[in-house]
């Protein structure tokens, strides 16, 4: 079970051959590549599928188009910084690996290193051609040089450059920042769009959560209403999913009954790291023989619990607490009992819960009735519940649900409480 690992994982990929190759088409055949909007929740694989297609097309080996990863994960903060424009601190991310010494971890190194020989045998500085690329006053235009500044040092099997933008979601932080951050947010975004009309030599693809729904609408004239889609979930399909949860390396010891891998699926939605946390705790537990529906629930009530098991998780609610901890203000810790709520509503066996039952006098003493029921569409928009018929809800991954219920999360409900209260 390599995802108890707790590192990152080369190398070991399952499914998503549909997405890798809607990417393929989008970002690489087609003569005028469209812009990709790759969203969905943490943890559901957004990531390693860019590392999948970025590993075909990071070496510059090929030829036809090179990939270039960054993430914006680490420059939030200077994103919403009033000394630092928004269109700067991108171009800073896009250049990095190609002005800094950078070591063989990096996802960039073969290229970096490729392009900086290349510009050595011609006499050149690859750190001083790429700062030169900056226009002050045109992301555009540096971009624009920027890919032909690296086709140039590619050679002629060479025709395009894309980019992987992977964490965006932390565009949300000049986006609430202030009006001034909000205007050079959306000049940035002109930029992109202009880059991508101008010139099929640059590919450009964004990733994130569905935070990043937060600005794409108020910026959809801007870049992304010319954007192909794609939202990721979970790995649903058995065959794939049973991969994760039952590997063959352990079936020799514990065969997994299809009832038991198809309650693992649906309890996590498809979310592999899950998937692969309740197999091996499934595994570890029966040892020998058949692992049953019960077995798997065990599993889930230990995943979930503040039991110590035999290797550090990832805390289940981690990706619902960060989709959440984007929104401004105090509404992480509203959004936080609200949910805890709709999981003391409903159960295992029933997963939907109605909402007289959930907006109760301990919610309606913190606030409105339309104010609670404004954060279920917020809640909804995130991805996070579903309605399921009038006033009815659910949770779109139930062990989500399962955590809340866990008896030590009590705790957790009061200090919220008394942070709004």
């Amino acid at each position: 079970y390599p995802g108890i690992s707790g590192t990152v994982l080369k190398n070991i990929f399952f499914g998503r051959i549909d997405e890798l190759e809607r990417l393929e088409s989008v970002l690489i055949s087609r003569q005028n590549p469209s812009p990709v909007l790759l969203t969905g929740m943490r943890r559901v694989g957004k990531s390693s599928l860019l590392h999948k297609f970025h590993s075909k097309h990071s070496s510059a080996v090929r030829g036809g188009a090179v990939t270039i990863y960054l993430s914006l994960a680490e420059r939030k903060a200077y994103l919403a910084d009033e000394n630092h424009s928004v269109s700067k601190v991108m171009w800073d991310a896009i250049k990095r690996p190609f002005v800094k010494n950078i070591n063989t971890r990096d996802h960039n190194y073969e290229l970096a290193n490729k392009l900086r020989t290349s510009a050595e045998k011609n006499g050149e500085n690859i750190k001083n051609l790429v700062n030169g690329c900056f226009d002050e006053e045109s992301l555009t235009d540096t971009l624009i040089d920027f890919t032909q500044v690296l086709l140039d040092l590619l050679g002629t099997n060479y025709s395009r450059v894309v980019l992987l933008i992977d964490e965006a979601e932390a565009l949300v932080a000049p986006f609430q920042a202030s009006e001034k951050k909000k205007i050079e947010l959306e000049q940035m975004f002109h930029s992109l769009r202009e880059v991508n009309q101008q010139s099929g030599a640059t590919g450009l693809l964004l990733c994130g959560s569905h935070h990043i729904n937060l600005f794409a609408e108020d910026y959809r004239m801007a870049f992304f209403g010319g954007c192909e889609q794609m939202k990721l979930t979970g790995i649903v399909e058995y065959e794939e999913a049973k991969q994760m949860i039952a590997p063959g390396r352990v079936r020799d010891w514990v065969q997994f009954e299809k009832s038991a891998i198809e309650y693992a699926i649906e309890i996590c939605a498809g979310m592999p790291l899950w998937m692969w946390y309740i197999g091996a705790l499934t595994t570890h537990a029966v040892k020998g023989g058949k692992a049953t529906i019960s077995d798997v629930k065990r599993a889930v009530e230990l995943l979930v619990s503040d039991e110590k098991i035999f290797f550090t998780p990832v805390k289940t609610l981690q990706p619902l607490e960060f989709e959440i901890s984007l929104e401004p203000n105090r509404e992480f810790s509203y959004l936080w009992l609200l949910l805890y709520k709709l999981a003391a509503a409903t159960a295992t066996i029933d997963r939907s819960a109605p909402r007289l039952s959930f907006l109760d006098r301990d919610l309606l003493a913190l606030d409105t009735e339309q104010a609670w029921l404004d954060r279920l569409s917020r809640l909804s928009e995130l991805k996070i519940i579903v309605p399921n018929g009038k006033n009815f809800y659910s949770f779109i991954v139930p062990i989500f649900a399962e955590a809340f219920r866990a008896p030590h999360l009590i705790e957790t409900f009061r200090v919220e409480e008394q942070k709004v209260s």
